[in-house]
């Protein structure tokens, strides 16, 4: 009895899970859909603004596009190993990601450890420079 509780509880944690990354891959879509219309607007409408103006605003909204664009990426990534059954599990060392990490972050692809120790080495790295 105690096993089906389980496996209940990890289905449960996995569709919560899925609900939750599936929510934010569309407010990410709703987020490049808005993005792009404001540089259509922009194209459209920069009649009475100096050009230096309007390329700093372009650039602006290409900037907020493109993060949009990667954040979605990983998110879609999550949904791809929540699918394969490997959300959850580290992508370094292979050990569980612990429920805490992945309810404040689903995309979590690192425990806590490992995506520590990549920072401090990122930092690290452009410290050297």
């Amino acid at each position: 009895m105690k096993n089906i509780k389980k496996s209940s509880s990890a289905g449960s944690r996995s569709q919560d899970l899925a609900s939750k990354i599936e929510g934010e891959e569309f407010a990410l879509v709703m987020s490049i859909r808005e993005a792009e219309e404001q540089l259509r607007r922009l194209n459209r409408d920069s009649i009475g603004f100096t050009e230096s103006g309007i390329e700093a605003e372009r650039e602006a909204w290409a900037v907020k596009t493109n993060y949009y664009r990667n954040k979605l990426k990983l998110v879609r990534e999550s949904l791809d190993r929540l699918r394969s059954g490997k959300l959850g599990v580290c992508a370094s060392c292979g050990e569980e990601i612990s429920e805490r990490r992945l309810k404040a972050l689903p995309t979590a692809i690192y425990c806590l450890e490992c995506q520590q120790d990549f920072e401090q080495a990122r930092t690290g790295a452009s410290l050297s420079l």
